[in-house]
């Protein structure tokens, strides 16, 4: 998995320190299933909302001119099921970091892009919690730090025990 990426559900605290709303005018929206969100570097952290059921988007992570980054991710459409954490604090070579939003699909006729509550709902923060405090998490058994992940094929072995 990408280190850039965690999930981890929104019922939980996820954020230390001060966390800010990020604008919806960061975005541009160049058609019904294309944007670019423009990035402040001046935080460490932009918290990605993420819907489970929405349409998977394509983002680039443009640092200047380049594209340094890309990843798949299903920004939340309708609801918040999650927060991702996106490290800015990584890209700051330029003061100009800017995401390339490409939704797949065209499904969506009642503005398209536009209207999805993500854009309300990006927040800026100093850094994020990666404490597990949901209720029915295993402390012991294999789960991911956090999110969900599909069933685990095959045994695992530890300090020689299987």
């Amino acid at each position: 998995m990408n280190k850039n990426l965690f999930s981890r559900t929104a019922a939980t605290s996820f954020v230390l320190g001060l966390a800010m709303a990020a604008s919806a005018q960061q975005a541009n929206f160049l058609s019904n299933n294309h944007c670019i969100y423009r990035v402040d570097n001046s935080q460490k952290v932009l918290l990605l909302p993420v819907q489970e059921k929405a349409e998977m988007c394509n983002v680039k992570v443009i640092d200047g001119n380049s594209q340094v980054n890309a990843f798949n991710i299903r920004l939340a459409s309708n609801h918040i099921d999650y927060y991702v954490p996106l490290y800015i604090s990584e890209y700051k070579n330029s003061k100009n970091i800017s995401l390339d939003i490409h939704v797949n699909g065209t499904y969506r006729n009642d503005g398209g892009v536009s209207s999805f509550t993500c854009w309300k709902n990006m927040k800026y923060a100093d850094s994020y919690d990666m404490t597990n405090t949901e209720q029915y998490r295993p402390v012991y058994h294999h789960t991911p730090a956090y999110g969900w992940m599909n069933d685990p094929n095959g045994m695992f072995y530890k300090d020689g025990v299987w």
